[in-house]
């Protein structure tokens, strides 16, 4: 960036929250403004909707990271994305890194709303339930990995959760098992997963009373088809297919990316996700895999999710990844990544058992099982699976 900066003519000045030599912070800007100038502020219209409002690195999840113009008419949409009724003048936390557009969202919904918004830097589930508890906590933007801890608290009894009206979650995947815990944990919370993207925006968000572990239906002015990823063609309820989004006047456009631009939507404006989901007859959308971490055995796919769900019901079991083990004969194997439960004892014969146990033969562990003292992830929140796969084809 710095570079790129020195070498274009349009020029721009970066700003830094805390303090870096030779960048301006946040902090002296916030100093710098007068009584007077906060009274006489007024904002400055916007030629267009089209005109770019941020510039966001998508988080690499899929490719290499790139930077989007994430336009005013996005904003626009999303900035609703949060229920006006359960923020107004209450108090909100987020844990997320200020990297995403979810953040951008959640403080500009907290301006508009007169909310109160705790920022808290992870350390872990205890600690942040703790602050909840001390603040008083009304409402939570949480990313996966903080909900995948926070249903695995040893005690959540030693907490008062009474004033969390709302938890909104996002990030990656929230598996049944782990959606049912924090249900049990906050029984009279509206709790939502939500499904998006950097370049889509929200695309579906879960209403209340909806059915676990759906991630909801369709946001505002939103778009959302399944098709067969072979033949495009459209997919009926309950049967998987990759999600293609759509928004009117949706234009992706990355930064001095020209070729990447071009080839992100199709003739009629839809823009495939490279994710795979099912909707049922209600309208409701379920995540299933990421189509690049589906695993190739012989003849047979083989959604990782599925085995991980598996996994993640076994008693001695923190958290799990599975990814594909290369193979000469097979092409892939699955592989899992675990985890353990504090003071548990789990062996790699007792996982390949128990997955053996529950599901097909296809889906066994043929690739092995591997103990980990810490998942590594990224800066996303997501597991990085990346790193997992260099790990069991290193071997």
């Amino acid at each position: 960036m710095l570079k790129h900066n020195r070498s274009d003519d349009e020029k721009f000045e970066i700003i830094v929250f805390g303090n870096l030599p030779g960048f301006v912070s946040f902090e002296e800007i916030l100093n710098e403004q007068s009584a007077t100038d906060v009274a006489t502020f007024e904002c400055v219209d916007i030629p267009s909707e089209g005109n770019t409002a941020f510039l966001f690195f998508t988080s690499g999840s899929s490719g290499q990271p790139k930077v989007f113009q994430y336009s005013y008419k996005l904003l626009k949409r999303d900035v609703h994305w949060l229920p006006e009724e359960e923020l107004h003048e209450r108090i909100g936390i987020w844990c997320t890194e200020p990297a995403w557009t979810v953040v951008v969202i959640c403080a500009l919904g907290a301006i508009m709303n007169r909310s109160t918004y705790v920022i808290h830097k992870y350390i872990n589930a205890a600690n942040m339930c703790r602050v909840v508890q001390k603040y008083k906590i009304n409402w939570m933007m949480l990313g996966s990995e903080h909900v995948n801890m926070i249903s695995r608290l040893s005690h959540p009894e030693d907490f008062d959760f009474s004033e969390i009206n709302f938890i909104r979650y996002c990030g990656s995947y929230i598996r049944p098992e782990i959606e049912k815990n924090l249900h049990a944990i906050f029984p009279r919370t509206w709790l939502s997963q939500s499904y998006g993207l950097t370049e889509v925006g929200v695309v579906t968000y879960a209403m209340r009373d909806h059915k676990c572990p759906s991630c909801g239906i369709p946001a505002e002015n939103t778009e959302v088809k399944l098709i067969n990823s072979k033949d495009e063609t459209i997919m009926s309820p309950n049967q998987s297919g990759e999600l293609c989004a759509r928004t009117p006047g949706l234009s992706i456009v990355y930064h001095k990316n020209t070729a990447a631009s071009e080839r992100t939507l199709d003739s009629e404006g839809w823009y495939r996700t490279g994710d795979l989901a099912y909707y049922n007859e209600d309208g409701e959308f379920f995540f299933v895999d990421r189509m690049k971490e589906m695993i190739r055995y012989l003849v047979a796919d083989i959604p990782a999710g599925v085995v991980e769900d598996c996994i993640l019901k076994h008693p001695g079991v923190l958290e799990v990844a599975v990814v594909a083990k290369l193979h000469d004969e097979d092409i892939e194997h699955p592989m899992a990544f675990i985890v353990k439960k504090p003071h548990v004892r789990v062996t790699e014969e007792e996982i390949e058992s128990w997955v053996e146990k529950h599901l097909p033969d296809r889906m066994r562990l043929r690739g092995g099982v591997k103990f980990l003292e810490d998942m590594p992830y990224n800066n996303s929140g997501k597991i990085a699976k990346g790193i997992l796969r260099h790990w069991c084809n290193a071997e």
